[in-house]
């Protein structure tokens, strides 16, 4: 059985590119520490077979509320859908679709109004005419304390980061609890286990895709050419989800890198050859030679030729960056990221974190 390091432990090792002392810091010592707001990058119409609700949750998952919501309104699991997940730990707000035709409006607020539990609370109902798909967010935006910091953290050293992005790193909460979620990737795709639920297979299988892809990031920036563009580089565009290959790097493109219109993309595992060609497959090559045997178990597994290749940024930029409060030991941040970027990737620019809902074994 192929054994990898665990998630966390690789986490920590994980190259920085601020070179300035870490801070010591606690993050998500009560729940209101940790608070995102999902924006989506559509308006509702307002009419439409799909209703539309932004909730907010705590102290349960993004599956969970799916979960609930296809049973209390009696529906399909294709009839939820969702943009983004969230994290457990934290006040979260979100939107979810449902597939409830408009012929039994007269049903919803007497179905909404049934819903009774301690973990979320419906703040907006609306409806559109499509069910809401993965991806399809604006931003999401963080609102941050950190406390017990050891020292004030010089607010001017945010400027480099704000200007020239992060290593946008899948954070550890990617990975489950001691990396669970990845060991039980490697074992569904080696046929050791059987997991019925799709859902959690994705989860699974997307855990192992994301350690591959910190991994090339992690491996650019020991080298110094996470900001150098390499001939045969693919490079995605800034707020979409499109990338473009190119052959031999140009003056425009070298410019586009430099002002945070494009950025250099790293390949996520699937069927398909990754598509860096010259320099930038030979450093690809590189970074993950020794993953021949996990990438070779992804592509010959049944479950793993359902993969789809595909591309992400290796840098990812917060904006509207503020410091909203701040003293000797205790900051609060706020801040936007585009849709699957982690703020505990950005925050580990600054901070040394010990995440508390981590070490009260609560990471999911």
């Amino acid at each position: 059985m192929i054994e990898l390091p665990l998630p966390n432990e690789l986490f920590e090792q994980l190259p920085r590119l601020n070179q300035q002392p870490l801070i010591d810091a606690h993050l998500r010592t009560v729940a209101d520490d940790f608070q995102v707001n999902e924006i989506l990058s559509f308006e509702p119409e307002g009419v439409g077979d799909h209703l539309f609700l932004y909730i907010e949750k705590q102290n349960c998952n993004s599956d969970w509320v799916i979960s609930y919501l296809q049973r209390h309104f009696k529906l399909k699991p294709a009839d939820v859908g969702y943009a983004g997940k969230k994290d457990r730990y934290s006040i979260s707000r979100q939107w979810f679709s449902l597939y409830f035709p408009e012929k039994r409006s007269n049903e919803v607020s007497a179905i909404v109004e049934t819903i009774d539990n301690d973990s979320f609370k419906v703040l907006t109902v609306t409806r559109h005419v499509k069910k809401l798909r993965v991806g399809a967010i604006s931003e999401n935006q963080f609102c941050i304390t950190l406390r017990g910091l050891t020292e004030k953290l010089d607010e001017q050293i945010f400027g480099s980061l704000i200007a020239n992005g992060f290593p946008n790193y899948y954070g550890y909460q990617r990975f489950g609890h001691q990396g669970n979620n990845l060991s039980k990737a490697l074992q569904v795709l080696a046929g050791k286990i059987k997991v019925k639920s799709r859902s959690r297979r994705g989860i699974y299988l997307s855990a192992l895709r994301s350690y591959l892809f910190n991994i090339q990031v992690a491996y650019r920036i020991n080298h110094q050419l996470w900001s150098t563009a390499l001939d045969g580089d693919c490079f995605s565009l800034s707020g979409s989800r499109s990338y473009f290959h190119c052959d031999k790097v140009d003056q425009p493109t070298i410019e586009r890198l430099a002002q945070g219109d494009v950025s250099i993309s790293g390949w996520l595992v699937g069927q398909q050859a990754s598509e860096v060609t010259g320099a930038a497959l030979t450093l690809e090559q590189s970074a993950l030679t020794d993953f021949q045997p996990v990438i070779a178990l992804i592509q010959s597994s049944p479950l793993g030729q359902r993969l789809q290749s595909a591309r992400r940024p290796i840098r990812a930029f917060a904006r509207d960056f503020k410091v909203l409060a701040s003293n000797q030991q205790q900051l609060t941040l706020q801040f936007g990221l585009p849709s699957g970027s982690y703020a505990t990737s950005l925050l580990r620019e600054l901070f040394r974190i010990k995440d508390l809902a981590l070490l009260e074994n609560r990471n999911d």
